[in-house]
């Protein structure tokens, strides 16, 4: 909690569970499908430390998205400097992004202007596999989902009428035939201690019409 020294300190809560491979990577979706708030850090002996691979030592990192496709499971971070990124597999300068187009597609559409921008920006890619051999902590902070997270979005960059006119058909689309009034209203997510309970099935019909976001059941 914080304090008047400190108004902006939360604190973390060890516990005692234990996971690793196939448990942790679908906990890992589970979380990110709840929407809840994920950081990783690598220990250090002593304050942060700059490594050869482009990450740091004993700093938090911000978890952003944990996808897989075509059998490639990868998780976006963010180092919170806007700097200093993963320079490994997957990274923004990694040739696997070439190598295998149809993820490139899927997961990051845009890298020819993030190439044209500047690319450390300090959000990155890289591979399960190497987030598990290199990091040593994972903080979650759940979050609870239901029919409260519904809300209408107006688009009001596409002007006045359009911008609303055109949020309300997508609206009416999620919500009638894309199940989102449905799954907010019966199928909201609880944040609870039993961190295997999270639901992990899913339709992957649905999922294509939602433009390959997972659609709960």
């Amino acid at each position: 909690m914080g304090t008047r020294e400190q108004p902006r300190k939360c604190g973390l809560r060890a516990t005692a569970e234990s996971f690793g491979g196939e448990e942790l990577w679908s906990l890992l979706l589970g979380y990110d499908r709840a929407h809840a708030v994920l950081g990783a850090s690598i220990s250090s002996g002593g304050g942060e430390e700059r490594r050869s691979d482009g990450l740091v030592a004993g700093h938090a990192y911000a978890v952003l998205q944990c996808r897989e496709v075509l059998g490639v499971r990868l998780m976006q971070l963010r180092n919170p400097w806007g700097a200093f990124e993963w320079r490994g597999d997957w990274s923004d300068h990694s040739s696997k992004w070439k190598e295998q187009p149809e993820i490139k597609e899927a997961l990051w559409p845009e890298r020819r202007s993030k190439e044209a921008d500047g690319w450390d920006d300090g959000a990155f890619w890289m591979g399960f596999d190497d987030f598990c051999a290199l990091f040593t902590l994972l903080d979650v902070c759940d979050r609870t989902t239901g029919v409260r997270d519904l809300a209408f979005a107006l688009d009001e960059d596409d002007g006045c009428l359009r911008g609303p006119a055109c949020a309300c058909a997508r609206g009416c689309a999620r919500f009638w035939c894309l199940c989102h009034g449905p799954r907010a209203l019966y199928w909201g997510h609880q944040s609870s201690r039993d961190t295997m309970a999270l639901p992990k099935r899913s339709c992957r019909c649905l999922e294509r019409c939602n433009g390959g976001e997972p659609v709960l059941l």
